[in-house]
Protein backbone atom coordinates (compact mmCIF):
# COMPACT_ATOMS: atom_id res chain seq x y z
CA UNK A 1 0.00 0.00 0.00
CA UNK A 2 1.09 3.58 -0.67
CA UNK A 3 1.02 5.27 2.76
CA UNK A 4 1.21 9.08 2.65
CA UNK A 5 1.70 11.27 5.75
CA UNK A 6 -0.90 14.04 6.00
CA UNK A 7 -0.92 16.38 9.02
CA UNK A 8 0.53 13.85 11.42
CA UNK A 9 -1.48 10.86 10.23
CA UNK A 10 -1.11 8.37 7.42
CA UNK A 11 -3.60 7.54 4.73
CA UNK A 12 -3.69 4.75 2.19
CA UNK A 13 -3.45 6.43 -1.22
CA UNK A 14 -2.97 3.26 -3.27
CA UNK A 15 -5.45 3.58 -6.18
CA UNK A 16 -8.10 0.90 -6.46
CA UNK A 17 -7.32 -1.13 -9.63
CA UNK A 18 -10.98 -1.92 -10.01
CA UNK A 19 -10.83 -5.53 -8.85
CA UNK A 20 -8.68 -8.30 -7.38
CA UNK A 21 -5.12 -8.52 -8.71
CA UNK A 22 -3.54 -11.99 -8.58
CA UNK A 23 -0.24 -12.08 -6.65
CA UNK A 24 1.71 -13.04 -9.77
CA UNK A 25 0.41 -9.92 -11.56
CA UNK A 26 0.96 -7.44 -8.73
CA UNK A 27 4.62 -7.01 -9.67
CA UNK A 28 3.45 -5.71 -13.07
CA UNK A 29 0.80 -3.38 -11.66
CA UNK A 30 2.71 -2.12 -8.63
CA UNK A 31 5.01 0.54 -10.25
CA UNK A 32 2.11 2.11 -12.15
CA UNK A 33 -0.17 1.97 -9.12
CA UNK A 34 2.32 3.95 -7.03
CA UNK A 35 2.97 6.39 -9.90
CA UNK A 36 -0.75 6.97 -10.43
CA UNK A 37 -1.20 7.69 -6.74
CA UNK A 38 1.50 10.35 -6.86
CA UNK A 39 0.32 11.78 -10.20
CA UNK A 40 -3.08 12.40 -8.65
CA UNK A 41 -1.33 14.76 -6.23
CA UNK A 42 0.46 16.69 -8.98
CA UNK A 43 -2.39 16.66 -11.54
CA UNK A 44 -5.69 16.96 -9.69
CA UNK A 45 -8.68 16.48 -11.95
CA UNK A 46 -6.89 14.22 -14.45
CA UNK A 47 -8.93 11.12 -15.29
CA UNK A 48 -6.30 8.38 -15.25
CA UNK A 49 -6.43 4.67 -14.42
CA UNK A 50 -4.09 1.68 -14.46
CA UNK A 51 -4.61 -0.84 -17.26
CA UNK A 52 -2.04 -3.63 -17.09
CA UNK A 53 1.40 -2.25 -17.76
CA UNK A 54 0.12 1.21 -18.74
CA UNK A 55 -1.75 4.16 -17.31
CA UNK A 56 -4.60 5.38 -19.52
CA UNK A 57 -7.19 8.10 -19.36
CA UNK A 58 -7.91 11.72 -20.26
CA UNK A 59 -5.55 14.65 -19.83
CA UNK A 60 -7.03 18.14 -19.65
CA UNK A 61 -5.50 21.41 -20.80
CA UNK A 62 -7.83 24.36 -20.24
CA UNK A 63 -11.06 23.18 -21.91
CA UNK A 64 -9.41 20.60 -24.19
CA UNK A 65 -9.17 16.88 -23.39
CA UNK A 66 -6.71 14.38 -24.86
CA UNK A 67 -6.68 10.60 -24.63
CA UNK A 68 -3.41 9.60 -22.94
CA UNK A 69 -1.36 6.44 -22.54
CA UNK A 70 1.61 6.32 -20.14
CA UNK A 71 4.27 3.62 -19.82
CA UNK A 72 7.12 3.45 -17.33
CA UNK A 73 8.95 0.38 -18.66
CA UNK A 74 11.12 -0.50 -20.47
CA UNK A 75 11.48 3.27 -20.92
CA UNK A 76 9.34 6.22 -19.86
CA UNK A 77 6.86 7.11 -22.61
CA UNK A 78 3.73 9.21 -22.92
CA UNK A 79 1.31 9.26 -25.88
CA UNK A 80 -1.39 11.88 -26.45
CA UNK A 81 -3.97 11.62 -29.23
CA UNK A 82 -4.15 14.98 -31.02
CA UNK A 83 -6.63 16.53 -33.42
CA UNK A 84 -6.08 15.68 -37.12
CA UNK A 85 -2.80 17.13 -38.40
CA UNK A 86 -2.99 16.01 -42.04
CA UNK A 87 0.44 14.36 -42.17
CA UNK A 88 2.25 17.08 -40.21
CA UNK A 89 5.39 15.88 -38.43
CA UNK A 90 7.23 17.80 -35.72
CA UNK A 91 10.07 16.65 -33.48
CA UNK A 92 11.38 18.78 -30.61
CA UNK A 93 14.53 17.53 -28.90
CA UNK A 94 16.80 18.96 -26.23
CA UNK A 95 20.15 20.22 -27.47
CA UNK A 96 21.20 22.58 -30.21
CA UNK A 97 22.27 21.30 -33.64
CA UNK A 98 23.57 23.27 -36.60
CA UNK A 99 20.72 22.11 -38.85
CA UNK A 100 17.46 23.04 -37.15
CA UNK A 101 14.38 25.19 -37.64
CA UNK A 102 14.62 28.67 -36.11
CA UNK A 103 11.41 29.88 -34.49
CA UNK A 104 12.61 33.42 -33.84
CA UNK A 105 12.64 32.87 -30.08
CA UNK A 106 16.33 33.13 -29.17
CA UNK A 107 15.99 31.49 -25.78
CA UNK A 108 14.09 28.53 -27.24
CA UNK A 109 16.28 28.20 -30.33
CA UNK A 110 19.44 28.05 -28.18
CA UNK A 111 18.10 25.09 -26.23
CA UNK A 112 16.08 22.97 -28.65
CA UNK A 113 16.42 21.27 -32.01
CA UNK A 114 13.31 21.25 -34.21
CA UNK A 115 12.81 18.88 -37.14
CA UNK A 116 9.70 18.99 -39.31
CA UNK A 117 8.23 18.28 -42.74
CA UNK A 118 6.49 21.69 -42.83
CA UNK A 119 8.56 24.66 -41.69
CA UNK A 120 5.75 27.21 -41.93
CA UNK A 121 3.38 25.06 -39.91
CA UNK A 122 6.07 24.20 -37.33
CA UNK A 123 6.72 27.86 -36.60
CA UNK A 124 3.00 28.46 -36.28
CA UNK A 125 2.46 25.41 -34.05
CA UNK A 126 5.26 26.40 -31.67
CA UNK A 127 3.56 29.52 -30.39
CA UNK A 128 4.61 31.44 -27.29
CA UNK A 129 2.65 29.14 -24.94
CA UNK A 130 4.21 25.96 -26.40
CA UNK A 131 7.74 27.38 -26.37
CA UNK A 132 7.41 28.63 -22.79
CA UNK A 133 6.11 25.23 -21.62
CA UNK A 134 8.97 23.40 -23.31
CA UNK A 135 11.59 25.69 -21.78
CA UNK A 136 10.00 25.31 -18.34
CA UNK A 137 9.98 21.51 -18.70
CA UNK A 138 13.77 21.21 -18.47
CA UNK A 139 15.23 19.79 -15.28
CA UNK A 140 18.71 19.49 -13.78
CA UNK A 141 20.58 16.27 -13.13
CA UNK A 142 24.07 15.18 -12.17
CA UNK A 143 26.09 12.18 -13.28
CA UNK A 144 28.31 9.87 -11.29
CA UNK A 145 31.33 10.72 -13.41
CA UNK A 146 34.45 12.08 -11.78
CA UNK A 147 35.16 15.76 -12.09
CA UNK A 148 38.57 17.16 -12.97
CA UNK A 149 39.06 17.95 -9.29
CA UNK A 150 38.35 14.32 -8.40
CA UNK A 151 40.89 13.11 -10.93
CA UNK A 152 43.46 15.52 -9.51
CA UNK A 153 42.80 14.26 -5.99
CA UNK A 154 41.51 17.60 -4.63
CA UNK A 155 39.54 17.14 -1.44
CA UNK A 156 35.82 18.06 -1.79
CA UNK A 157 36.13 20.31 1.27
CA UNK A 158 38.86 22.36 -0.40
CA UNK A 159 37.90 25.81 -1.76
CA UNK A 160 39.67 24.79 -4.99
CA UNK A 161 37.38 21.78 -5.52
CA UNK A 162 35.10 22.11 -8.55
CA UNK A 163 32.28 19.56 -8.84
CA UNK A 164 30.70 18.54 -12.10
CA UNK A 165 28.26 21.17 -13.31
CA UNK A 166 24.55 20.38 -13.13
CA UNK A 167 23.34 19.27 -16.54
CA UNK A 168 19.91 20.11 -17.95
CA UNK A 169 17.68 18.15 -20.24
CA UNK A 170 14.05 17.42 -21.05
CA UNK A 171 12.01 14.79 -22.84
CA UNK A 172 11.71 14.50 -26.62
CA UNK A 173 8.36 15.51 -28.11
CA UNK A 174 7.47 13.84 -31.41
CA UNK A 175 4.22 14.74 -33.22
CA UNK A 176 3.29 12.36 -36.04
CA UNK A 177 0.19 10.59 -37.37
CA UNK A 178 -2.19 12.52 -35.09
CA UNK A 179 -0.31 11.49 -31.96
CA UNK A 180 2.18 13.28 -29.74
CA UNK A 181 4.77 10.87 -28.35
CA UNK A 182 6.85 12.08 -25.40
CA UNK A 183 9.92 9.91 -24.81
CA UNK A 184 12.72 10.11 -22.30
CA UNK A 185 14.82 7.15 -23.47
CA UNK A 186 15.29 5.73 -19.98
CA UNK A 187 13.29 4.66 -16.96
CA UNK A 188 11.59 7.39 -14.96
CA UNK A 189 9.67 6.88 -11.73
CA UNK A 190 9.62 10.46 -10.42
CA UNK A 191 6.01 11.57 -10.50
CA UNK A 192 6.96 15.25 -10.65
CA UNK A 193 8.89 14.78 -13.91
CA UNK A 194 6.08 12.69 -15.36
CA UNK A 195 3.57 15.37 -14.39
CA UNK A 196 5.70 18.06 -16.05
CA UNK A 197 5.95 15.99 -19.23
CA UNK A 198 2.19 15.40 -19.28
CA UNK A 199 1.41 19.08 -18.75
CA UNK A 200 3.92 20.18 -21.40
CA UNK A 201 2.60 17.66 -23.92
CA UNK A 202 -0.96 18.83 -23.32
CA UNK A 203 0.04 22.46 -23.91
CA UNK A 204 1.81 21.55 -27.17
CA UNK A 205 -1.13 19.40 -28.31
CA UNK A 206 -3.65 22.13 -27.38
CA UNK A 207 -2.18 24.44 -30.04
CA UNK A 208 -5.11 23.43 -32.24
CA UNK A 209 -7.46 24.81 -29.59
CA UNK A 210 -5.57 28.08 -29.21
CA UNK A 211 -5.38 28.44 -33.00
CA UNK A 212 -9.13 27.93 -33.28
CA UNK A 213 -9.66 30.56 -30.58
CA UNK A 214 -7.78 33.04 -32.76
CA UNK A 215 -10.13 32.38 -35.67
CA UNK A 216 -13.11 32.64 -33.29
CA UNK A 217 -12.09 36.27 -32.65
CA UNK A 218 -12.13 36.92 -36.40
CA UNK A 219 -15.50 35.24 -37.02
CA UNK A 220 -17.78 38.12 -35.89
CA UNK A 221 -15.95 40.52 -38.21
CA UNK A 222 -16.66 38.14 -41.12
CA UNK A 223 -20.23 37.34 -40.05
CA UNK A 224 -19.02 33.72 -39.86
CA UNK A 225 -19.14 30.79 -37.48
CA UNK A 226 -15.88 29.37 -36.07
CA UNK A 227 -15.13 25.80 -35.05
CA UNK A 228 -13.92 25.19 -31.49
CA UNK A 229 -11.09 22.94 -32.73
CA UNK A 230 -8.75 23.39 -35.66
CA UNK A 231 -8.43 20.16 -37.63
CA UNK A 232 -5.89 20.23 -40.43
CA UNK A 233 -7.49 18.63 -43.47
CA UNK A 234 -10.71 18.11 -41.50
CA UNK A 235 -13.65 20.23 -40.38
CA UNK A 236 -13.55 23.81 -41.77
CA UNK A 237 -12.38 26.36 -39.23
CA UNK A 238 -14.81 29.02 -40.54
CA UNK A 239 -18.14 28.89 -42.33
CA UNK A 240 -20.08 31.86 -43.68
CA UNK A 241 -23.10 32.53 -45.87
CA UNK A 242 -22.89 35.21 -48.54
CA UNK A 243 -25.60 35.80 -51.15
CA UNK A 244 -27.31 32.55 -50.01
CA UNK A 245 -24.06 30.67 -50.74
CA UNK A 246 -22.35 28.63 -48.02
CA UNK A 247 -18.60 29.30 -47.99
CA UNK A 248 -16.08 27.38 -45.87
CA UNK A 249 -12.51 28.14 -44.80
CA UNK A 250 -10.27 25.14 -44.24
CA UNK A 251 -6.61 24.67 -43.34
CA UNK A 252 -4.89 21.63 -44.84
CA UNK A 253 -1.56 20.25 -46.04
CA UNK A 254 -2.07 17.35 -48.43
CA UNK A 255 -2.91 18.85 -51.80
CA UNK A 256 -1.28 17.42 -54.91
CA UNK A 257 2.34 16.28 -54.81
CA UNK A 258 3.62 18.91 -52.40
CA UNK A 259 2.59 18.83 -48.74
CA UNK A 260 2.58 22.24 -47.11
CA UNK A 261 0.21 24.38 -45.06
CA UNK A 262 -2.49 26.00 -47.19
CA UNK A 263 -5.79 27.81 -46.74
CA UNK A 264 -8.70 26.66 -48.88
CA UNK A 265 -11.80 28.83 -49.24
CA UNK A 266 -14.52 27.09 -51.19
CA UNK A 267 -18.21 26.96 -52.11
CA UNK A 268 -20.37 24.69 -54.25
CA UNK A 269 -21.58 26.29 -57.48
CA UNK A 270 -25.21 27.25 -57.86
CA UNK A 271 -26.35 27.06 -61.48
CA UNK A 272 -25.95 24.97 -64.60
CA UNK A 273 -23.42 26.95 -66.65
CA UNK A 274 -20.75 24.25 -66.30
CA UNK A 275 -17.90 26.47 -67.50
CA UNK A 276 -14.48 26.50 -65.87
CA UNK A 277 -12.00 29.24 -65.08
CA UNK A 278 -8.57 29.48 -63.48
CA UNK A 279 -7.00 32.62 -62.02
CA UNK A 280 -3.36 32.29 -60.98
CA UNK A 281 -0.59 34.54 -59.75
CA UNK A 282 2.26 35.13 -62.17
CA UNK A 283 4.78 34.24 -59.45
CA UNK A 284 3.00 31.07 -58.32
CA UNK A 285 5.65 28.33 -57.91
CA UNK A 286 5.10 24.62 -58.40
CA UNK A 287 5.60 23.96 -54.69
CA UNK A 288 2.83 26.39 -53.77
CA UNK A 289 0.52 25.74 -56.70
CA UNK A 290 -2.41 23.38 -56.04
CA UNK A 291 -3.57 20.96 -58.75
CA UNK A 292 -5.10 23.06 -61.53
CA UNK A 293 -7.43 21.88 -64.30
CA UNK A 294 -6.38 22.31 -67.92
CA UNK A 295 -7.92 25.48 -69.33
CA UNK A 296 -6.11 26.37 -72.53
CA UNK A 297 -7.83 29.61 -73.52
CA UNK A 298 -6.22 32.67 -71.98
CA UNK A 299 -8.97 35.20 -71.48
CA UNK A 300 -7.65 38.18 -69.55
CA UNK A 301 -4.82 39.69 -67.55
CA UNK A 302 -4.92 41.41 -64.16
CA UNK A 303 -2.06 43.06 -62.32
CA UNK A 304 0.06 40.12 -61.17
CA UNK A 305 -2.50 37.54 -62.36
CA UNK A 306 -3.49 35.63 -65.46
CA UNK A 307 -7.00 34.35 -66.15
CA UNK A 308 -7.90 31.40 -68.34
CA UNK A 309 -11.47 30.41 -69.14
CA UNK A 310 -13.02 27.49 -71.00
CA UNK A 311 -15.32 29.92 -72.85
CA UNK A 312 -13.20 33.10 -73.05
CA UNK A 313 -16.00 34.74 -71.08
CA UNK A 314 -14.50 37.33 -68.74
CA UNK A 315 -17.73 38.80 -67.42
CA UNK A 316 -17.10 37.27 -63.99
CA UNK A 317 -13.91 39.30 -63.68
CA UNK A 318 -15.77 42.59 -63.50
CA UNK A 319 -14.64 45.67 -61.60
CA UNK A 320 -15.93 44.33 -58.27
CA UNK A 321 -14.24 40.95 -58.75
CA UNK A 322 -10.97 42.61 -59.75
CA UNK A 323 -11.01 44.69 -56.57
CA UNK A 324 -11.72 41.57 -54.50
CA UNK A 325 -8.84 39.69 -56.12
CA UNK A 326 -6.39 42.50 -55.48
CA UNK A 327 -7.54 42.73 -51.85
CA UNK A 328 -7.52 38.98 -51.12
CA UNK A 329 -4.33 38.23 -53.12
CA UNK A 330 -4.98 34.48 -53.52
CA UNK A 331 -2.38 32.18 -55.01
CA UNK A 332 -5.05 30.76 -57.30
CA UNK A 333 -8.81 30.68 -57.76
CA UNK A 334 -10.23 27.64 -59.52
CA UNK A 335 -13.81 27.51 -60.76
CA UNK A 336 -14.85 24.05 -61.93
CA UNK A 337 -18.25 22.74 -62.96
CA UNK A 338 -18.98 21.85 -59.34
CA UNK A 339 -17.31 24.40 -57.06
CA UNK A 340 -15.17 27.51 -56.67
CA UNK A 341 -11.96 27.28 -54.61
CA UNK A 342 -9.54 30.04 -53.62
CA UNK A 343 -6.10 28.85 -52.53
CA UNK A 344 -3.63 30.63 -50.24
CA UNK A 345 -0.17 29.59 -49.14
CA UNK A 346 0.08 29.21 -45.36
CA UNK A 347 -2.63 30.10 -42.85
CA UNK A 348 -4.67 33.12 -43.91
CA UNK A 349 -5.60 35.13 -40.79
CA UNK A 350 -5.92 38.65 -42.18
CA UNK A 351 -9.53 39.83 -41.82
CA UNK A 352 -9.58 42.03 -44.93
CA UNK A 353 -8.13 39.29 -47.15
CA UNK A 354 -10.43 36.65 -45.68
CA UNK A 355 -13.46 38.85 -46.17
CA UNK A 356 -12.58 39.62 -49.79
CA UNK A 357 -11.83 35.96 -50.57
CA UNK A 358 -15.11 34.75 -49.07
CA UNK A 359 -17.02 37.38 -51.05
CA UNK A 360 -15.21 36.52 -54.29
CA UNK A 361 -15.86 32.78 -53.95
CA UNK A 362 -19.54 33.40 -53.13
CA UNK A 363 -20.00 35.69 -56.14
CA UNK A 364 -18.32 33.32 -58.58
CA UNK A 365 -20.29 30.36 -57.21
CA UNK A 366 -23.54 31.89 -58.51
CA UNK A 367 -24.28 31.94 -62.24
CA UNK A 368 -25.23 35.48 -63.13
CA UNK A 369 -24.55 38.87 -61.57
CA UNK A 370 -24.79 39.03 -57.79
CA UNK A 371 -26.54 42.17 -56.61
CA UNK A 372 -26.44 43.63 -53.14
CA UNK A 373 -23.88 43.38 -50.35
CA UNK A 374 -21.17 45.79 -49.26
CA UNK A 375 -19.26 45.37 -52.53
CA UNK A 376 -22.11 46.58 -54.76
Amino acid sequence: MAMIAIRGRTEDRTPDPGGFIPPDRWAVYKPNMYLLGELSEHLPGMRLRVEGTAIRGLVQQDDAFFAARIRTEPVAELFLATRPTDGFELRIAWGKRIETIATGDRDFDKQFTVDTNDVTLARTWLDAAARAALIASTYGFTTEDLSTSDLMGIDPSSPHYEPLPVQRRTWTYDLSQDELAVIKGSIEHQAERFATAITTAAIVAARSRRWAAGYAKLAPKLDAHASTELELGGTPILSATRHAVDVTVQLLRKVGKHERLRTKISAARIGIAGDSMVLTEHELTKAVCPPLPRVTKRASELAGYRLASSTRDVSRLDAIARNLVLTARPGAVVMSAHDVVAWFDGALEDVARLDAAIELVARWAVDGVVAGGPYR
